[in-house]
């Protein structure tokens, strides 16, 4: 890769990292939460019948075709689920392998430019606001932030020609 599209790419990572936290959460609860179609409420739902009048009711005649409807609406509804699932995980994958690959890149820094990365781009702070923190100056805290991402690039790029 180019050195400046590795930069570029470690920039926009850094700065959809937020974002991508709140994504990966989203996709998380919604593959936790997501509520299939269960044969209890498939059969609840075709044990109703036409009576006389038109009105369904639970008294009346059932047809011989019920069990073969109530079958094919839950392979139906089954393969719905299915593919609801896969989508989200299609989505979900590759945002947790990016942000994870980014969190364990910076993991691998020294901790006040792991810190710093992080002051930065996840928690939105300005230089001065992180040498506040730290114990160092503005001018020290762009220095780390430069070094830092430096090393981020190098990471980035090595893992780039090896895959």
């Amino acid at each position: 890769m180019a050195e400046n599209s590795v930069q570029e790419e470690v920039l926009r990572q850094l700065e959809e990292y937020n974002a991508n936290k709140r994504r990966i959460a989203a996709l998380r609860y919604e593959l936790e939460q997501y509520c299939d179609v269960t044969p209890d409420e498939m059969i609840e739902s075709m044990s109703f019948s036409h009576g006389g009048d038109g009105v369904r009711s639970s008294v009346g005649h059932t047809s011989d075709k019920t069990p073969y409807i109530a079958l094919n609406y839950l392979k139906q509804a089954e393969e719905k689920n299915r593919r609801t699932r896969e989508e989200i995980l299609a989505e979900y994958l590759p945002v947790v392998r990016k942000v994870d690959r980014l969190e364990h890149y910076i993991s691998l820094l020294e901790s006040q430019e792991a810190a710093v990365i992080y002051l930065t781009y996840r928690d939105r702070l300005k230089n001065i606001e992180i040498g506040k923190r730290i114990g160092m100056s503005a001018k020290s805290v762009s220095k780390v932030k430069r070094r830092a991402l430096a090393q981020l690039c190098q990471m980035f790029d090595f893992t780039s020609m090896v895959r």
